[in-house]
């Protein structure tokens, strides 16, 4: 079952102005880009990684994963909200459905369909793992650049938690809900 949390329009429509770059071909160019380069230096940091997450052992570091998954679902639901404005559809609720009994974050995207073009419902299809994208790009960079310490362990677990949700789960056909 799904319960509406709240209704988005407002709140879309006060921050499309400033993220409606973000549907650019030029954005979409420079988000695959930056990603593929840091996918490969993660990778060639991939002990470094292992070991970060063998720390992963206590109570607090299953909290802020919980906190950071939250935060990147909002953000991908979010970017299915933004990919709607973008069109010119409005969004008539966020909210969370129980799916065998698991919290799940949706964005009512029905209006999508009454978009003729299929590329056009594909960009709101595709939107929530694009922004997952984003995330996963500039905190990968920060996660390279800064020191050890609290803001790299969130930069990590906000990279890796993207690139997994966005592959295994989102991009997944066995994973249809």
């Amino acid at each position: 079952f799904r319960k509406h949390v709240l209704n988005p329009d407002r709140i879309l429509n006060a921050v499309y102005p400033y993220l409606s770059f973000m549907f650019t071909k030029a954005a979409l160019i420079t988000v695959l880009t930056v990603f593929s380069l840091v996918l490969l230096l993660i990778l060639g940091r991939w002990s470094e990684l292992v070991t970060s997450f063998q720390s992963f052992t206590n109570m607090a570091d299953w909290a802020l994963f919980g906190v950071v998954l939250i935060c990147l679902k909002i953000w991908h639901e979010m970017g299915h909200g933004l990919a709607m404005k973008h069109l010119g559809l409005s969004v008539p609720s966020f909210g969370v459905a129980f799916i065998v009994m698991f919290p799940v974050l949706y964005t009512d995207s029905t209006d999508a369909w009454k978009v003729s073009r299929p590329r056009n419902r594909a960009i709101v299809a595709l939107s929530g793992i694009y922004f997952e994208l984003i995330v996963a790009s500039l905190c990968g960079i920060l996660w390279i650049l800064l020191p050890d310490g609290i803001i790299r362990n969130i930069c990590l677990t906000l990279t890796t938690t993207a690139i997994a949700t966005s592959f295994l789960v989102n991009l997944n056909p066995l994973m249809r809900f």
